[in-house]
């Protein structure tokens, strides 16, 4: 009787436990800015594009649809997270680690987080829900420390990170294989917070916005930039004397370093910079010289 006891005790307790681990995405105390940024690079006219715009997100007013609570999903554009919206969704979750998404006809499962390995999940195409669910096939479950608590992370594809208990995804609430740069666009958090504070930081700003156009390319001479990929070193040569500037952008448009180019044939160290997708631009007496993507491979 007693080892009973004892048993019954020890269940509560983790019954209990498991309860108070819950954490719910659709929460009226969270709010998340999403910077969707994109690159575009016409070699003919010689321009490019590089753009970035911020959407904060928020739950707010339950609605009963189907005897199923929804809260509206709100968005805002501006600085100061004063004018906001109702987007084209509302969402509901459940204690037993299901969210959902409606887009005001149909409901569909967002996020399940009672996947295991080896499963195969289906995701809505957020942009229309008349289009088939994408397949995805779940590669692992983890534990990361992310905005401040320990969680539950589904992977995919390798250890790509598909989605976050509590947080939604590093693209927002709605990211779903938005969250990395894909061809020419992404989206990343730039800031997630609960009750008013701040427990996850991305880049410089929580608010991102610009429009910059680089045109005026110059074809006078010719510039080669190489390796690309490029992995420990970058070479810049240019076919005489050019005095010049070199930078360097992240695909976030945060400026990265800068250095003056003197000669015709120059060799800048990468060793401070991890894999991946990079701008540069090279500028002589405010004309662009060169302007395009660099990899870095290591």
């Amino acid at each position: 009787m007693k080892k009973l006891l004892v048993f019954l005790v020890l269940a509560f307790l983790y019954s209990t436990g498991n309860c108070q681990d819950y954490e719910t995405i659709v929460d009226t105390t969270k709010q998340w800015s999403v910077v969707s940024y994109s690159f575009v690079y016409n070699p003919y006219p010689h321009e490019e594009r590089r753009t970035a715009e911020t959407t904060t997100y928020r739950f707010r007013v339950d609605t009963l649809i189907n005897d199923y609570h929804f809260l509206f999903l709100e968005e805002c554009h501006d600085s100061l997270f004063q004018v906001w919206q109702r987007s084209e969704f509302m969402m509901r979750d459940d204690s037993a680690g299901r969210v959902y998404v409606h887009d005001y006809n149909q409901e569909k499962l967002l996020y399940n987080y009672n996947v295991e390995a080896e499963d195969t999940i289906w995701i809505p195409n957020i942009s229309n829900f008349t289009l088939p669910d994408e397949m995805t096939i779940v590669n692992s479950i983890g534990i990361e420390v992310i905005a401040g608590k320990e969680r539950k992370i589904v992977y995919y594809g390798g250890m790509f990170g598909l989605y976050i208990k509590g947080f939604g995804t590093y693209g927002g609430p709605l990211g779903l294989f938005y969250n990395s740069f894909v061809g020419d666009f992404g989206m990343y958090v730039s800031c997630f917070y609960q009750n008013d504070t701040l427990l996850y930081h991305e880049g410089e700003s929580c608010y991102v916005h610009y429009n910059h156009i680089g045109i005026n390319e110059t074809k006078k001479g010719k510039t080669k930039i190489y390796p690309n990929p490029a992995s420990n070193e970058l070479t810049i040569s240019f076919d005489k004397n050019t005095n010049a500037e070199f930078f360097l952008y992240s695909i976030y448009g945060r400026l990265l370093e800068s250095k003056k180019l003197f000669s015709n044939n120059i060799t800048l160290s990468l060793s401070g910079y991890s894999d991946g997708i990079y701008y540069y631009s090279i500028k002589s007496k405010k004309k662009i010289i060169k302007n395009g993507l660099l990899i870095i491979k290591k």
